[in-house]
């Protein structure tokens, strides 16, 4: 409609008189308009205004002047295109929940760009936020977001007195059906011992960890291991106990929380696979002999220099071992932290606290979910990447590696009643 705001607002004045003909005519009218110019219809120069105030003042109605501020009841009812919106949203969210469905939830740009030709009025954003809140998508789709800075600092400190345990296998070989290694690592050092397990009971982890280490190298005053039932049973923490040894342990399913043991593993295995020993006993001493007496590029020297001053290969050089020690501990830093500066650049930071989070499911399958929950997050710690879930009821703790956070806070899309 080409008119002017005058021609509008008359207009306007005009069919409303009209259409309360029947109820309001031969009374006393009086019509609030935020309009000036309504006040003077008789000086308006516009043949179309001249002609409908004519037929205006058959109702002989008085104009006041009220603010647009104060004008809220006619603001509110001129407003109606909200309704008219609602319906298009439902619309939209209806057929999108169909081919949702139909199409066995794909992700949110395929399934906008199948739907954008055919329904036009659907808008990328309504697609994205439905799809977020779709519980099945949710919980069996991997979520690639890395969250969290990493923030972990290179710790200073003398050699022997923080160690790490694990237990490799099983391991499948000619000899032997199943073969599990007991790995003790001096985390300053990076001195290790590598010993054959009859079994994996408690009580041969605590022997063959008794006799192969603390009995043979100063004791160390902390222990970091897995969650391991044989690391977790009594036997072992009285074992700990018993020499004043301080025990830690990573969070449940996050090998990289003992990263350093576990990078010797992985050179380690390659080691074994490359043996040409057919004694398995003899390989395995050798695999380990090897790692101590090889150039570790993060110390800048070897396990052996470290700890006890001498090169296997050349023992009449008697290192320094404070010089190895500090050159080492400054090649550790300067490496973490230009790890962490690119690491960092490809992460999310965000806070978890109060959330409502997915958590990783373990039971073992392929078609099971992927994500169980969503569970709310009663505590979170960026330092070390973690939080706590109340999940069913217990406090448990998982890493940022193992979470799904809830996109949008709203309700999940339930999954459709299949008849």
């Amino acid at each position: 409609m080409n008119y002017t705001v005058t021609e509008k607002e008359c207009l306007a004045v005009f069919h409303s008189l009209q259409h309360f003909k029947s109820i309001i005519f031969n009374s006393k009218i009086q019509i609030h308009t935020d309009h000036s110019n309504l006040l003077f219809l008789n000086s308006s120069k516009l043949q179309r205004v001249q002609r409908w105030r004519l037929l205006i003042e058959e109702f002989s109605p008085e104009f006041l002047f009220i603010k647009g501020c104060n004008n809220v009841a006619a603001d509110f009812l001129s407003r109606v295109y909200l309704l008219i919106k609602e319906e298009e949203k439902n619309k939209s969210l209806s057929i999108i929940r169909k081919f949702h469905n139909q199409l066995i939830h794909p992700g949110s740009k395929r399934l906008f760009n199948t739907l954008k030709n055919m329904f036009p009025f659907i808008t990328r954003q309504t697609v994205e936020d439905f799809t977020s809140k779709c519980k099945i998508c949710s919980t069996n789709k991997r979520d690639n977001t890395r969250y969290g800075l990493l923030s972990g600092e290179v710790i200073k400190d003398k050699p022997w007195n923080i160690i790490s345990l694990d237990i490799i296998g099983p391991l499948d070989l000619l000899e032997e059906k199943k073969l599990y290694l007991l790995h003790i690592i001096d985390n300053t050092t990076r001195y290790s011992e590598l010993k054959q397990l009859k079994n994996i009971t408690s009580n041969e982890v605590c022997k063959l960890f008794e006799e192969n280490w603390l009995l043979k190298f100063p004791k160390p005053t902390k222990v970091l291991t897995d969650n391991g039932l044989q690391f977790t049973s009594k036997k072992f923490n009285d074992l700990l106990s018993s020499y004043d040894i301080t025990h830690l342990r990573t969070l449940v399913y996050n090998p990289r929380g003992n990263s350093i043991i576990e990078r010797s593993h992985s050179e380690g295995l390659n080691c074994l696979r490359c043996s040409n020993e057919p004694n398995i006993t003899k390989a395995i001493a050798k695999v380990n002999d090897a790692h101590n007496s090889l150039y570790h590029t993060a110390l800048k020297c070897t396990p052996m220099q470290l700890a006890f001053d001498k090169c296997k290969f050349n023992p009449d050089v008697i290192e320094d071992i404070s010089l190895l020690l500090n050159d080492a501990t400054n090649q550790q830093i300067t490496k973490n932290e230009n790890y962490l500066s690119q690491i960092n650049k490809s992460r999310k930071n965000t806070s978890f606290e109060g959330r409502l989070v997915f958590v990783k499911n373990r039971d073992i399958g392929k078609l099971l979910p992927r994500y169980l929950g969503p569970f709310r997050v009663i505590e979170d710690c960026p330092r070390y990447n973690c939080v706590t879930v109340n999940y069913k009821g217990q406090p448990i703790r998982y890493s940022y590696r193992d979470i799904k956070p809830l996109k949008k806070e709203e309700s999940i899309v339930p999954k459709p009643h299949v008849n």
